[in-house]
């Protein structure tokens, strides 16, 4: 029962992360600047995320040995925008207390602990096996959900279109911890 439960408080942790990181599933570079556009019709769809000059910028609040180069702790700056720490093996994933269906995978250009699948039967409620690595192994993603129905839902993360937060300019970042917009 509490393997359960730490299993599903990780996949939890791990999906939100893969949200924000993962995006879509192709292989591209989540964070490419520290602006997605002039905020034109054409702008691409962006994320927003914090500012910052140096890694340490990026770290939670009272984070014990954070910008430390160690997963789970290696934030980087990347163009002025904070980039989540990145895994680089599996064992990575086990010594922070995943399960051990759970793999570091690049997908969207971003290295993550997810849990990988050959089914949707291998996935927990509100996910399914409709992720691709870059190296096309498939993993647990969530469940397409509006994250929004107007700009206020978004919380100073964006502003909604089609159901999501999405970001066109820096000006549309509001929210201090989230004040750049990246695509």
């Amino acid at each position: 029962m509490v393997r359960r439960a730490v299993a599903v408080v990780f996949l939890g942790l791990a999906t939100a992360l893969c949200s924000a990181a993962c995006g879509g599933d192709d292989d591209s570079s989540a964070v490419s600047s520290g602006s997605a556009g002039s905020g034109g019709e054409d702008a691409p769809d962006g994320r927003c995320v914090k500012s910052c000059e140096e890694a340490s910028d990026c770290c939670p609040a009272a984070a014990p040995d954070c910008a430390s180069g160690s997963f789970p702790n290696n934030w980087t700056c990347d163009n002025n925008a904070c980039r989540a720490p990145q895994c680089q093996s599996k064992e990575d994933c086990a010594a922070v207390g995943a399960p051990p269906n759970f793999d570091c995978l690049t997908a969207n250009g971003n290295n993550v602990c997810v849990p990988t699948c050959t089914g949707d039967g291998d996935c927990e409620e509100g996910t399914s096996c409709t992720g691709i690595s870059s190296s096309s192994t498939k993993f647990c993603k969530a469940n397409t959900v509006s994250a929004c129905i107007n700009n206020m839902d978004c919380l100073g993360y964006g502003k909604c279109k089609d159901g999501a937060c999405v970001c066109s300019s820096n000006a549309d970042c509001t929210e201090p911890d989230a004040d750049t917009c990246t695509n």
